[in-house]
């Protein structure tokens, strides 16, 4: 069995995910090359469809029917993710991975009180006894703020905030201890300040567990202020990725730049945001060469026909932009 360094917590390498679309096997991901060290949040954005969310349910063993995993390999420590039972990866006591979804309601069941619901999951991954299961519960409830924990554990559901849910789902999530923690958009249903409060003890818990974070976003502004490194896919690929400050001031694919230029900004007000011009690509439709050619103005023939590679072009900083360089002289020269 091959180890991999202590530091990271999951690794993935050539990862492939394919569907089927009129008949034919199409990529949904292709190629995605990511280390998750430990301790790290590591934000993930994109446009819809770009692949984000299903990286999450890649890593997580549950990919919907129509989808699998064709190539590439998946570690977490030293266990191969794609060969063992999903079930065996989500019951492991402490050090497996847990996924937070979008939307609280779909993930907690509705005619199950809290309590219940976060007794379960901390029995169903450690052997403790009910009593303890439901110290344990209440103790991470209120270190994610939710606040009178104890007495509100024979409360359903529907008696919480939106924000309050969620806060639960973490919890849930965080008590078994996990590795590495999947979450996917967790804060987009909820108001801004809901949003920053929750977001802010995600990061401070998973610091004092070391517990790794793969941050779902198509928010950048949230991304930077949460995560370490950011990873930005388009159209199933990988574009750049590199550490979050640098790609917000210093990004060097046309794709980043363009997610980062169609940000509000409080300093200069504009009339109307700059968007991106064009479309995605459709599932099974994109295009030779680079994926974002047809939308990219610095785009010349070989973009349109050549394959792309990640490739360093600083420390810890990669771009799968083969004109780098030349649209950023500064690169290579002192950047």
């Amino acid at each position: 069995m091959t180890t991999i360094s202590s530091d990271v917590a999951l690794e993935i390498r050539g990862l492939v995910v394919t569907g089927r679309v009129n008949g034919r096997a199409v990529p949904i991901l292709n190629g995605v090359d990511v280390d998750l060290r430990s301790g790290e949040i590591l934000g993930v954005v994109g446009e819809s469809g770009s692949g984000k969310s299903t990286l999450c349910r890649a890593v997580a063993r549950m990919l919907p029917s129509g989808l699998s995993v064709q190539a590439g390999t998946i570690r977490l420590g030293d266990m191969d993710v794609l060969g063992v039972k999903p079930d065996k990866l989500h019951r492991m006591p402490a050090g497996g991975v847990r996924m937070v979804f979008q939307n609280p309601l779909t993930a907690l069941n509705p005619v199950m009180t809290v309590g219940e619901q976060c007794v379960e999951a901390a029995r169903a991954r450690h052997q403790i006894s009910r009593a303890e299961a439901l110290s344990r519960s209440v103790q991470i409830l209120e270190r994610m703020g939710v606040n009178d924990a104890a007495s509100r554990m024979k409360d359903y559901p529907y008696q919480f905030s939106g924000g309050q849910r969620q806060r639960i789902v973490v919890s849930i999530a965080l008590a078994g201890d996990p590795a590495v923690l999947l979450a996917d958009e967790p804060t987009s249903a909820l108001d801004v300040s809901t949003q920053a409060s929750l977001l802010e003890l995600i990061k401070e818990v998973c610091a004092e567990r070391r517990t790794s974070v793969l941050f779902v976003s198509h928010n950048y502004a949230v991304v930077s202020q949460l995560c370490s490194r950011v990873l930005v896919l388009y159209a199933g690929q990988m574009m750049e990725l590199g550490p979050s400050l640098t790609l917000l001031s210093e990004s060097r694919h046309p794709y980043t730049s363009a997610l980062i230029a169609s940000l509000p900004s409080i300093e200069h007000r504009v009339a109307r945001l700059q968007a991106i011009p064009g479309q995605p690509p459709r599932v099974g439709e994109a295009p030779v060469g680079c994926p974002f050619w047809p939308r990219c103005p610095h785009a010349d023939e070989e973009c349109r026909s050549a394959p792309i590679r990640m490739r360093e072009i600083a420390p810890g900083h990669g771009t799968a932009c083969r004109r780098a360089e030349e649209i950023w002289p500064s690169v290579g020269g002192g950047e």
